[in-house]
């Protein structure tokens, strides 16, 4: 009787393939989690420029005042407790552009605001800053209006003043601290809460998406 036909694969030939199957892996595994962080980074900058459009809807309708609102919504310092948070002061706005809400998937939730992503202490452990505060981004208040206040540090803080988005490039405190009249694509307004959202190491290469007066979106790596 003639020899019958090997049907599938020695262990020596199964190795090799799962060994080439490996390397496969170990090689595409960076580039597909780079490319990940790349998108939630570019969702998070679309968010912003959402935002941004809601925003200057609300200036539109607030004759160009600026909104004071709470840093840190779930823990206010002694300044801000009588202060509304960003998303309640824009989201009206906000839906009367597209429809989005302050609900699950809106543009105030980052996509890589997730629990654990960044270090966080009670009461908010393991907690996303969407869950806490109703949005992954934090108003510029601190910078903007200790430009726009004669009393500097936390007293200024206090005391604020509202200004307009016209004047907060050409108050005299500004111009010193630029060094010259700041073009409005060098005032920041809102940005991500902590740069681990698209980080792969915060602490070494931090990476933040901020929202400019000008209404551009800038991943600044600093």
């Amino acid at each position: 009787m003639g020899k019958g036909k090997r049907c599938g694969f020695t262990l020596i030939e199964l190795l090799v393939v799962v060994s080439i199957l490996a390397l496969l892996l170990a090689i595409l595994l960076p580039s597909l989690r780079g490319a990940k962080r790349v998108a939630s980074q570019t969702a998070c900058a679309a968010g912003l420029r959402g935002i941004g459009q809601g925003l200057r809807m609300y200036l539109n309708e607030n004759n160009d005042l600026l909104p004071v609102v709470v840093t840190l919504p779930s823990i206010p310092n002694s300044f801000e407790t009588d202060r509304p948070r960003l998303v309640d002061t824009l989201d009206p706005y906000l839906q009367k552009t597209d429809g989005s809400s302050s609900g699950a998937g809106s543009v105030w939730q980052c996509p890589s605001d997730t629990p654990g992503k960044s270090r966080r202490g009670a009461p908010n452990a393991n907690k996303t800053y969407f869950e806490t505060e109703g949005s992954s981004y934090v108003f510029n208040t601190f910078e903007i209006y200790r430009f726009m206040n004669d009393e500097g540090g936390f007293l200024g803080f206090k005391n604020l003043k509202q200004t307009t988005m016209y004047n907060l490039v050409r108050k005299e405190r500004a111009i010193r601290f630029y060094g010259g009249q700041p073009a409005e694509e060098q005032v920041w307004l809102v940005q991500d809460y902590v740069p681990e959202f698209h980080s792969k190491d915060a602490k070494k290469q931090p990476r933040w998406n901020f929202l400019y007066i000008d209404g551009h979106v800038s991943d600044l790596e600093r």
